[in-house]
Formats: C-alpha cells, structure tokens, sequence
C-alpha cells in the first residue's frame, strides 16, 4: 500500500462509515447497546482471525498491549458516545463527533512535543468554520452536559488516532486489529453482564431481524473492513489527514441521504443552503491542510507563470465554440428542453478534458451570453452553468489527473472504459445536484443528455483530437509532461545512433511494429541531417509518443529554418526523402517562437 492507496483507502471507509447510522437507526430501542457493542466486535474478531489466522504466531506482549490500550481508547469513545448522543439531534451529534481532529495537533504536542505546521492549523480553522455553517450557523444548541460527553468521546478518537499512528509504524497491523477487536468484545461482554446484574434482565441473544442485520452490516464494514484498513492505512497517512478525512463524514452523510432514504425508508436529511456551503468549505479546508497539495499549486503557479495571455485566448475559444454551436440550435428549436439540453452537451467534458477549468470558464461565459441573447430564467442558467462546472471541472481532474503522464487518448479498452464511467458518475452528481437544489433540475434529463452527448459525440472529438492531432492536456493539474521518449540529437555522428537506439527500446516496449519503427527512425535521421546542414552548431530535442498514431515532436534553437519546405535548387533525392515523410505523415506542422523553432509530426 502506498499514500495514495492509502488515502483512498480512508476515503472509501468514511463513507461505511457514513451510511451505517441507517443501519444504526434499525437496531430496537429494547435491546442493550452493550449487547450490540458486544456482537458487533465479535463479528468483526471472526472476519480478522480468519484472514490473518496464520499471523497469530508473531503475537507478543508488546502487541497485546498495544491492542489493549488501542481497544480502551475506543471502547471510551463509544460509552461517551452512547452517553452524549442520547439527547441530541443527529446533525449536532455527527458536527460535534466530526470535530475531533482540532485535539490532534494539541495532543501530539503535549504527548510528542510535534509542532502543527501553519498550513495544518489553517485547515482546522476552515473545517470549523465548515462545521458552523453545517450547524446552520446556530450555536445556541452546544451548550449542555450531552455535548461535553461528545466533546470527551473526541478527546478518545483523537488519542485512539495518535496510538494507532505510532503503533503501526513497528507493530503488525493484522495483529492490531484483530487484538483490538478481541478486547472490545471481552470489555462489551462485562458492560452487558453488569448492566444485566443491576437491571435484572436475562442475557439473551436478540432475535430480531432488523437488529441482525444492521449488526451484520456494522460488524462485517464497520469493526472488521473498517478496522483492518484504517489500521493499515494509517502506516502511510499522518494522525491530522487521517482524522480530516474522517470528518468528511457527516459530508458523505448528507449526500447519500436522500438515495438511503429511498432505498431504505425514511425521512431523508433536509439539505439547506448552509449545509452545502458548510460541505464545500469543509472539503477546502481538508486540502488547506495538505502539504503536498500547497506543494503542487506553488509548483504549477511558477510553471504556468506566463501563460496568462495563452490561457485567456483558450478561454475565449472555449467560449466562441459553445456559442456557435448552442446558440443556432437554440433559434432553430431543435433538442430544446429547458435551453438547456442539446448538441452542446458533449462539450463540457471535452472542454474540460483538453482545456481544464479555463476551458469550463469559458462555457459558461457563452452560458450568459446565451441567457441574454434567449431571455432564458435564471434558474435554468445556473442549471447549465452547475452541471458544466461539475462536468468539465470533475473529468479533468478524474481523467486526466489518474497518471504523471496522463494522455487525452482514446487509444485502447481502459481509456473508453474511463472515460464512461467518470462521465457516467459526473453526470449522475450533477443531475443529483440540480434536482436538490435548483427549481427546474430533472436529475434524468440531465444524467441522459450530458452522458448521451458526452458519449456520441465526445468520444469521436476526443478520438479525434488525440488521434490526428497527438497532443496532450493543454492546461494540466501540476507537473511536468512526461513523454514516451525524450532524448536529444547533436551534430556528432554517434548521437543519431543514440537516439535510434532508444526509439527501437521504448517503441517495442509499447508493441510498436517494426515497419512502423523504421518509418519513426527513417523520418528523425531524415530531418536531422537536413536541420544540421543549415545549422550545424545547433541540438535537436524529439518527444515521441507512442499509439495508433506516433506523435514527434522537435525542437530546436537558432535562426528561422523550416526543414519541411523544399527549396527549388535540392537535390532530387534530399526532396523523394522529404516526400515520402509528408506522405507517411497525419500531419507537418512547423512553428517559430522568440528563436525557437518547432515541428510537430504524426506518423
């Protein structure tokens, strides 16, 4: 498992762990907590022990106390719990249980003198900031002993959350987990007989089924997936991540409620504008926090820095594409349904695919002009304007954020099948959204016009556009391109051999044919020797990218010399070379920028 893996990891139990308050919900008022705390623990002990069977031979004292402290801290936090929760509201409950991660930073302090970076407390003061607006920016209702149980059961976590982070890192995790499990079932077991001894009340199993099965669901995701994973995840996450990532729990909760309450009954949570810009902050303040992802924006910023007048024009291109092509639909009536249904469709996500948010900013630039042009409601322009921004914005960083090297291709089964499903999840978020909370969303129109569009005519764009014209996100997230190849050709005999060499290595790496390599190699030495003999001190840089087409790119320093146009006085021969190139070639394209000249060819 590596930190990305990891992070995933916690991702995916935070939401088990948001849906389980459903389950939670199923359980009889008449049966015992300790006997749920009890079964449920024994459950997630069998699942453990029968994974990690064969580990129980490295058992020592070391771990057995490390289990045992682990399974005090969080038998803690489930008592003060089960104290505090009794007489509050669910939202009040989860805002307050969600902000256990402030006493991280102020327990690593005092127990390993660890001090907080300034980004990390930034984070924690937007998250709170998160939960106050969550709270609907009412206070009023935190102030009473129930409340103080919440706010000691998150000094628990939160300890819980610094030993798990310090044990992992030298003890085995399986054996953690299974241990932890272990005494949390013993200390269930003697909380349910003293609660049977002073109450007076049999010891007996529940036979409900609502009871079993959320004990079920509880034990098998909760205690047992839940604690394996966190326990291994955290070997590779820091306490304060962990913990920020947790408290996007009540987040998750208020999304998923009105699909739980559909599938399983119920009232669904009534989702307010406070709630959501609670929700968006919250998230904002979990990437505030993040080192790495402060790293990644002063990184981009100084490799963008430049590319502002660039960036406008591709903005207004973006633009001057939605218009043409949304606006004569419009006067002709055709596949109108709300002005916001068309043709149109397919370029939020190939827009955002090639161009990023610039290319998004631009849609709904042309979204405006279009509402002022047709008179369109207001309404049904942020109707548009929030499922392009979810649309574009989501796939580019889905899409083309998923490898350092990511390419806007359509090249093989993986790539289409990617692309599907982003789309088909973006489309289904943005229709969900619109539904909630803007007058006129019709989830199903929605979801069926940006996924029909983004499918039918999207593919074939983006098939195109990498297919003949090989290049890759113009506007990316971070980093540098990093291409199949990248090497460098001078003057010296030797270096043409080089560079062939390498071309020959990675091409058949990436299953490239040899009569393709040759056409690859015959048109690099080609150029080469008519580059060096107009510039013989210069050095040629080529980028090669493999696929159905072979995108080659050279770049070179000096005077203005286009080694693609034929000169009235060459050799006969210099000129079939050069020939048979155009003819292999998709396209030739040549460039020259501030002393640098540049040729793109696809073969």
């Amino acid at each position: 498992m590596n930190k990305l893996e990891a992070n995933i990891s916690l991702i995916i139990i935070t939401f088990f762990a948001a849906i389980q308050y459903v389950f939670l919900s199923g359980v009889p008022d008449t049966v015992s907590h300790f006997s749920f705390l009890c079964i449920t623990n024994l459950i997630g002990f069998v699942i453990t022990l029968a994974l990690f069977f064969s580990e129980l031979f490295r058992v020592d004292k070391k771990q057995l106390l490390q289990s045992l402290v682990m399974s005090l801290l969080l038998f803690g936090f489930n008592i003060f719990l089960l104290l505090g929760s009794s007489g509050v509201g669910a939202t009040v409950s989860a805002c307050v249980l969600s902000a256990y991660f402030v006493f991280i930073p102020v327990l690593a302090f005092v127990l390993y003198r660890q001090k907080p970076s300034l980004n990390s407390l930034i984070g924690i003061l937007i998250v709170l900031l998160g939960l106050f607006f969550m709270l609907g920016a009412d206070v009023s209702g935190l102030f009473n002993l129930n409340i103080l149980y919440l706010v000691i059961a998150d000094v628990f976590f939160a300890l819980y959350i610094l030993m798990a982070d310090k044990y992992t890192q030298g003890s085995n995790p399986a054996l953690l987990a299974m241990g932890q499990m272990f005494f949390n079932f013993i200390f269930a077991l003697l909380f349910w007989s003293g609660e049977s001894l002073i109450l007076k009340t049999p010891m007996s199993i529940p036979t409900e089924p609502a009871f079993w099965g959320s004990a079920i669901f509880i034990g098998f995701f909760i205690r047992g997936l839940y604690g394996i994973v966190q326990i291994n995840a955290q070997r590779y996450v820091s306490p304060l991540a962990t913990s920020l990532i947790f408290s996007t729990e009540i987040v998750m909760t208020m999304i998923m409620s009105p699909v739980l309450s559909a599938l399983f009954g119920g009232v669904p949570e009534v989702i307010t504008p406070f709630k959501v810009v609670g929700a968006i902050i919250m998230v904002i303040g979990i990437l505030a926090a993040d080192n790495g992802i402060w790293n990644a924006i002063i990184n981009g910023a100084k490799q963008e820095k430049g590319n502002f007048a660039k960036y406008m024009k591709l903005m207004l291109l973006s633009a001057v594409i939605y218009a043409v092509v949304d606006i004569p639909v419009q006067t002709t009536g055709f596949l109108t349904f709300g002005s916001y249904v068309g043709i149109k469709n397919f370029l939020a996500p190939v827009l955002g695919m090639q161009f990023g948010i610039v290319g998004v900013i631009g849609t709904l630039i042309a979204t405006f002009l279009s509402a002022l042009v047709f008179n369109t409601p207001m309404n049904l322009v942020l109707l548009e304007c929030v499922s392009n921004i979810v649309i574009g914005v989501g796939i580019w960083i889905f899409y083309n954020a998923s490898g350092k090297s990511r390419k806007t291709q359509s090249k093989n089964t993986k790539d289409i099948i990617s692309y599907i499903v982003i789309l088909a999840l973006l489309s289904a978020a943005s229709g969900l959204l619109s539904y909630l909370f803007i007058e006129g969303g019709d989830f199903v129109t929605i979801f069926a016009a940006y996924t029909s569009m983004g499918l039918l005519v999207g593919i074939p764009v983006n098939i195109m556009i990498s297919g003949i014209f090989c290049f890759k996100p113009i506007v990316r997230l971070s980093g540098k391109v990093k291409y199949d190849m990248e090497g460098s050709i001078t003057s010296a005999s030797e270096s043409l051999a080089m560079i062939n060499d390498m071309i020959e290595e990675t091409a058949l790496d990436k299953l490239v044919g040899r009569k393709r390599i040759y056409e690859v190699q015959s048109c690099v030495e080609e150029l080469a020797i008519r580059i060096f003999n107009t510039l013989p001190d210069t050095e040629i840089k080529i980028f090669v990218d493999y696929g159905d087409s072979i995108s080659l790119k050279f770049s070179y320093m000096g005077e203005k010399y286009n080694p693609l146009h034929i000169r009235k006085d060459e050799d006969k021969l210099d000129i079939i070379s050069l020939t048979l190139i155009k003819h292999r070639a998709l396209r030739a394209t040549y460039k020259y920028i501030k002393n640098e000249n540049n040729i793109h060819i696809v073969v």
